[in-house]
């Protein structure tokens, strides 16, 4: 920030240990956001001297987005000021709580085609893989890199495909490779490696439907193989 005479003023605008502001401020935390929970809500809260704090339940970072009541209390608030702490308890629908992800290969969703079981167990890997990157598109967009389910690690290129560096969704394989969009689909392609998949350096497509077409070698043999997703 430029001060007078073109002079550099640094530091906070407000010194430590002050109150920021008299002026009426709407604080809105979700009470399952894991990158700033409520206590810090509760603590940005208290640097204002005519705060409401106010917990949206079932809501994470951003309750305005995920709840209407949350919603609707912000707008209000702009309009009069003041909000009733209590407006919003006992309002959203309560999270879906999902079932622990597959550990080993075998213990992932099967793709479907003519194939035998170690070369199934491979592509459904990869499959998963490429899934997993797929849905941390927007933490590559953030911070360029994301960490793969259980080990390696998701890098963002710049024509918004990523690479796969020893990427693992489970414990007994990996894949090295990458992974982009194609369509309303994605295509993997790359080693996957293991003891629970054996080896095999392929290319796997798959569209929307979960139809797929996986080519390249496998334990030494050549693959050209359609299936469908489960």
């Amino acid at each position: 920030m430029l001060g007078v005479a073109g002079r550099s003023h640094r530091g906070p605008p407000v010194k430590a240990g002050r109150i920021a502001l008299a002026a009426p401020v709407l604080v809105l935390s979700g009470d399952l956001d894991a990158n700033t929970p409520t206590i810090a809500g509760r603590q940005a809260a208290g640097q204002f001297t005519n705060a409401t704090y106010v917990e949206i339940p079932n809501a994470s970072h951003t309750p305005t987005s995920e709840s209407e009541c949350g919603t609707n209390l912000a707008l209000s608030f702009i309009e009069r000021l003041s909000a009733d702490p209590r407006a919003c308890a006992g309002t959203g629908s309560s999270p879906e709580v999902l079932t622990a992800p597959a550990r080993k290969a075998a213990e992932l969703p099967q793709v479907a085609g003519p194939m035998n079981a170690a070369l199934r167990r491979a592509v459904s890997v990869m499959v998963a893989t490429a899934g997993d990157a797929v849905e941390q598109q927007t933490w590559l967009g953030f911070f360029g890199s994301a960490d793969a389910l259980r080990g390696g690690t998701y890098v963002a290129n710049q024509d918004e495909s990523a690479q796969l560096v020893r990427a693992k969704v489970v414990t007994d394989a990996s894949v090295s490779g990458s992974v982009g969009l194609q369509g309303d689909g994605f295509v993997v392609a790359g080693t996957v490696s293991g003891h629970g998949v054996g080896r095999g350096t392929l290319s796997v497509t798959v569209s929307k439907s979960g139809a797929g077409r996986a080519t390249g070698v496998y334990a030494g043999r050549k693959v050209d193989v359609r299936f469908l997703a489960s």
